[in-house]
């Protein structure tokens, strides 16, 4: 029977280790990426909880990765020269990290606060995004990159992940940004959006019909709950289907809204 080798077998762990920590990196940038982009507000909760989720995958990323390090190189500068393909994943995980720590620190904050100008506001993290999803999907790369690191060296995977961070900003600078500033809008003012679809459904002269049978705009401002079950009524005396419809409307788009009101 042949004796194990054992740090082969200790290799082999924390590479199975380091492999389970990007994939839950992965699971953790998704959650993030549907609570910035799955409803029309930001869901600070889900975002939170995929904040923590990447962080504590990126220190296993770390831990794991040093120790695999020490294991083939005892960090010898020397031998660490001869290796193009782990200085470039090296580059590109400090990137990462740094850029992670802007996201955490500074970026994510900026969509649980309403912002003036939402379009300057989505620029920081329009990039910062476009870097931290090509760094990611960089990094992954080089990791198999082996085939291609003879000839393409050091410099060669920097210029490349260069070139594919620029294309990835310009990408989010043009399509994410739009995106991420119409979630960064203060939010209209319950009473407006009631009133707005009470408009919908009885045209131009709803305001004056609603002040004649009793819901002036300042009823609908002061207790929009209220408000919205008169107004429900007056449409069903109208037609049932305009009540069915101002009710889906109220239902879907201020269900939290109203719950507050209320």
């Amino acid at each position: 029977m042949e004796t194990l080798d054992l740090n082969a077998v200790a290799r082999m762990g924390l590479i199975l280790a380091h492999l389970l920590a990007f994939a839950m990196a992965a699971v953790g940038i998704a959650f993030g990426d549907l609570a910035i982009f799955r409803k029309r507000r930001v869901d600070a909760d889900m975002l939170a909880t995929s904040q923590t989720f990447v962080k504590w995958a990126l220190y296993a990323l770390w831990a794991t990765g040093l120790v695999v390090i020490w294991l083939d190189t005892r960090f010898d500068p020397a031998t660490l020269a001869t290796k193009p393909k782990l200085l470039a994943k090296l580059t590109v995980a400090i990137a990462l990290s740094a850029n992670g720590w802007l996201l955490h620190k500074v970026v994510f904050h900026r969509f649980t606060v309403p912002q003036d100008d939402p379009h300057r506001a989505a620029t920081l993290p329009a990039i910062a995004g476009a870097i931290s999803a090509s760094s990611w999907l960089f990094a992954a790369f080089v990791g198999v990159g082996k085939a291609v690191a003879p000839a393409l060296g050091y410099t060669g995977f920097i210029v490349l992940y260069l070139a594919v961070v620029s294309m990835a900003i310009g990408f989010s600078l043009f399509f994410i940004r739009p995106i991420l500033a119409a979630r960064m809008l203060r939010p209209e003012p319950v009473h407006t959006v009631i009133a707005e679809h009470a408009r919908q459904l009885l045209g131009p002269f709803a305001d004056d019909y609603l002040a004649e049978n009793g819901v002036r705009a300042a009823d609908i401002e002061r207790n929009p709950a209220r408000a919205v079950v008169r107004i429900g009524k007056l449409l069903e005396e109208i037609d049932p289907a305009h009540r069915e419809a101002f009710d889906r409307l109220t239902a879907r788009k201020l269900r939290g809204e109203l719950a507050e009101a209320s």
